[in-house]
């Protein structure tokens, strides 16, 4: 079975580039996502700890426009697991489940890949305790719940740019491999050529190639034959 010397050479050689570039483009995504979500984490702990220890009450308006800041959710439960504010409709059942959660859950914190599954969505839960304020005399508690879907937009903006930057490198490595592939293909087969007239009693000599390599000997020594 024939394989030209461009399969046995560039080939391989484009397969392990392109590996490497894969290879890196992946893990860059994967850390930069990672990173960018841990990240969005610690924004919204500090945020939460901001509102929990702000010793003001956390009326309707507060949480709207931190809503809007954020993009997260927020939900104040009275100690009791009452509903007291809110910034997501929540049903009968919906209130009731999260009431649930509250008091199965006691004062540990939640699993940090709690997801809460509401009539608006999936949302990543997080409590905190509300430092109480006067004239309010009991603790509340605060729920933040930021959604998925935002959670994944961030993840993949982060992961997109080494993906695009692979694929880049990628495009370049094929290209520059076939103009090299074919430049070599090229003089070999000229050489092939010069021998096959050789051959057939033309004695012809070929200008010798600028690059001084072994390709450049070969059509030496064929001039010297001729």
């Amino acid at each position: 079975m024939r394989r030209p010397i461009q399969q046995q050479v560039l080939i391989p050689m484009l397969v392990v580039v392109l590996a490497g570039v894969a290879v890196a483009s992946v893990a860059g995504a994967w850390m930069g996502a990672r990173f960018a979500r841990e990240q969005e984490r610690d924004n919204l702990q500090r945020l939460a700890g901001t509102l929990a220890d702000a010793g003001f009450p956390l009326s309707e308006n507060v949480l709207q426009k931190m809503a809007g800041l954020s993009g997260a959710d927020f939900v104040v439960l009275s100690h009791d697991g009452q509903i007291q504010q809110a910034t997501v409709d929540l049903s009968e059942q919906e209130a009731a489940q999260l009431k649930q959660l509250d008091q199965s859950s006691g004062s540990r914190p939640l699993p940090p890949d709690l997801t809460l599954s509401l009539t608006a969505g999936r949302y990543r839960a997080t409590r905190l305790t509300i430092r109480a304020a006067p004239p309010r005399t009991e603790a509340q508690v605060l729920y933040v719940l930021y959604p998925e879907e935002h959670w994944d937009r961030v993840a993949r903006r982060a992961a997109v740019p080494p993906l695009v930057a692979g694929l880049a490198a990628a495009a370049i490595a094929v290209t520059l491999t076939t103009v090299l592939a074919r430049r070599f293909t090229t003089r070999v087969r000229q050489l092939s050529e010069q021998a096959a007239a050789i051959a057939g009693g033309r004695f012809l000599s070929t200008p010798l190639p600028q690059t001084d390599d072994e390709l450049r000997d070969l059509t030496a020594a064929l001039n010297r034959m001729s």
